[in-house]
């Protein structure tokens, strides 16, 4: 028997097929809606009424997102993934983030909510909130805010401009944004 063998086709000739059905989350932009479904983000342009999607090769570094968040000060998409990762994806291109990915901490690192201060983004965390610096590409705070400074599950983080809100598993916490 003799095999025929032919060219390689090129990674252009490949193309992706996932759902985008079963959308969880969406951000809103200057011109553009965000969306996060089973298979991925994509973003509805709302000057042209396209629908562009994201992948590995044009601005994700990982799969299975878990939120999102746009911050219109900072112009930028933070994507937070199952497995803590963190893409900032602005419109010049993408900075990934794996701190909370690849850091040793016990218990839950999901991140489940996204706040913007300023020149900075708060995560609600399994474990507590981190402060990411988005001019330095770094994370710059962790607060444990349980009982005597103890890890709590955050599940969402809210501003009204003086306080930061804190919705926990144990309840409601309140912070001023001036003592953080």
């Amino acid at each position: 028997s003799i095999l025929q063998s032919t060219a390689q086709q090129s990674s252009d000739d490949w193309h992706d097929y996932l759902s985008f059905t079963n959308a969880s989350k969406i951000a809103i932009a200057n011109n553009k809606v965000f969306c996060v479904t089973d298979g991925g983000l994509f973003y509805y342009d709302l000057d042209d009424n396209s629908i562009n999607k994201f992948s590995g090769s044009n601005g994700l570094s990982d799969f299975g997102i878990e939120t999102i968040a746009y911050s219109s000060e900072n112009e930028v998409l933070i994507v937070a993934y199952k497995n803590s990762n963190i893409d900032l994806i602005y419109e010049s291109g993408t900075v990934n983030l794996s701190d909370i990915k690849r850091k040793q901490i016990t218990g839950d690192k999901n991140i489940n909510n996204i706040v913007f201060n300023g020149n900075e983004a708060y995560l609600a965390c399994g474990f507590g909130i981190v402060v990411l610096d988005l001019v330095k590409f770094e994370i710059t705070e962790t607060y444990y805010i349980g009982d005597n400074g103890t890890q709590i599950q955050i599940n969402q983080l809210s501003s009204d401009g003086t306080f930061f809100y804190a919705a926990t598993e144990n309840g409601i916490k309140k912070a001023a944004i001036s003592q953080l």
